[in-house]
């Protein structure tokens, strides 16, 4: 099923009242489509949680900084979350942080203007252009009548003569470009993003291992740890050849963010789905590196896999 059917399906399980199997399914959508500010928007107005719909609308910003709804909502629902009774979040609260459309006046509001009476000042000024007017007309009937004054014969241009000068067609070769796709972009990629993996799945295996035990700090170091790897892997200036890569790696650490997210809120379920996930990107980003070798431009080089 593509994601727009996906999408679909998914708001339409959300109003028929099936929340827990749309939001679900709108999750997926939003992890299939990272860089796509308006799929997430639509996870921000129905995910259920106000601390998740205030990380989705920040990433909305993220990939459209002029996104004026967004930008709304998050204020609007920042605000409430500083309050010392926070309204609970549903879609009507979402939806009324949203501005407001402008207004239109109904056309039987509208009222018609009576016609001013023409000054004295006024009359005057049209009966002086009247007046204008017909005297004009009466200069040129004269014109017509008397003749024109005889005009005075003007001796013909020189005449110059022009010997064409051909210049050859010549057609340029054009430059060949290199491909950006280099032994050594794509190496250098694969040596920043190994670490970063190996890091997120020990932090991973350890949240598994002491997720009923961990502090408050140590959570907040995960989160902080888990914040920067995301980060720096979507800033990441990559070739074409390596935007699948890319995309299931962004994908991984989103996810490794969002389950570290759902920690102190108690929600068991949405940490175990993230992780689970996080294990499906890590696969698919293993399988998108090992690819990079049928490229042409990469056959013969030295590619260190993640493990």
């Amino acid at each position: 099923m593509q994601p727009e059917d996906t999408l679909q399906l998914a708001l339409s399980l959300i109003q028929r009242g099936e929340k827990a199997e749309g939001r679900a399914l709108l999750r997926q959508v939003a992890e299939a489509e990272p860089y796509n500010p308006d799929v997430w928007f639509l996870y921000a107005k129905h995910c259920g949680k106000k601390e998740y719909a205030i990380s989705a609308l920040e990433h909305v910003l993220e990939l459209d900084p002029i996104h004026r709804e967004a930008a709304e909502a998050l204020e609007t629902l920042t605000a409430q979350a500083a309050l010392p009774h926070v309204p609970a979040f549903t879609e009507e609260t979402f939806s009324a942080a949203l501005p407001a459309p402008a207004s239109k006046a109904s056309p039987q509001t509208r009222k018609k203007k009576a016609a001013a009476p023409l000054s004295k000042k006024m009359l005057i000024g049209l009966g002086a252009g009247a007046l204008f007017s017909l005297l004009a007309v009466a200069g040129f009937a004269a014109f017509v009548f008397l003749g024109a004054p005889p005009q005075q014969e003007t001796p013909p241009p020189p005449t110059l003569t022009v010997t064409p000068t051909i210049t050859p067609f010549v057609i340029a070769s054009p430059t060949p470009t290199q491909d950006p796709c280099t032994c050594p972009a794509v190496t250098a990629y694969l040596a920043a993003l190994t670490p970063r993996l190996a890091l997120a799945q020990a932090d991973s295996q350890a949240l598994l291992a002491s997720a009923e035990s961990l502090t408050a700090e140590r959570q907040a170091e995960l989160l902080q740890k888990a914040d920067s790897l995301y980060q720096e892997q979507r800033g990441e200036n990559i070739p074409a050849c390596l935007d699948v890569t890319q995309k299931s790696a962004v994908r991984f650490f989103w996810n490794w963010q969002q389950s570290v997210n759902a920690l102190p809120l108690g929600d068991k379920a949405a940490v175990q789905a993230f992780l689970d996930s996080m294990q499906a990107d890590y696969a698919q980003t293993k399988e998108n590196a090992l690819k990079l070798g049928e490229y042409p431009s990469l056959q013969g080089c030295n590619l260190v896999l993640p493990p």
